[in-house]
């Protein structure tokens, strides 16, 4: 994947790219691509559908969830179940109402820097 998103000539088919290796590899309902600048603001950059963007939009009214508490430490992050997760409640709680169950976060970067 990393030799063919690194081929792209634009940040929009990156995003695509990423988009298309993330469904086929965990066989997922959505995906996204989200930009989050300085843990603050969580920009949706391509979604499959209208419910992640929703969904991320959600996330900033909240001021919690995963998004927001990936650090640079963590490449990854897990959500096996989002009705038992007690990281973040109110976050849980609308992932769950808008049919997200398992939610898996990995971090894009390069050497240099982080990039999505």
């Amino acid at each position: 994947m990393a030799l063919s998103i690194h081929e792209e000539g634009t940040v929009a088919e990156t995003v695509e790219r990423v988009l298309d290796f993330a469904r086929s590899a965990v066989n997922c309902s959505h995906a996204g691509v989200a930009f989050v600048h300085a843990k603050r603001r969580i920009e949706t950059v391509a979604s499959t559908d209208a419910v992640v963007t929703a969904f991320h939009a959600r996330e900033m009214e909240l001021k919690e969830g995963p998004d927001l508490s990936i650090g640079r430490d963590r490449n990854s992050l897990i959500v096996d179940d989002t009705l038992t997760d007690d990281r973040w409640p109110a976050w849980a709680s609308v992932a769950a109402e808008c049919g997200l169950r398992c939610v898996i976060w990995v971090r894009r970067y390069t050497s240099q820097r982080i990039m999505g």
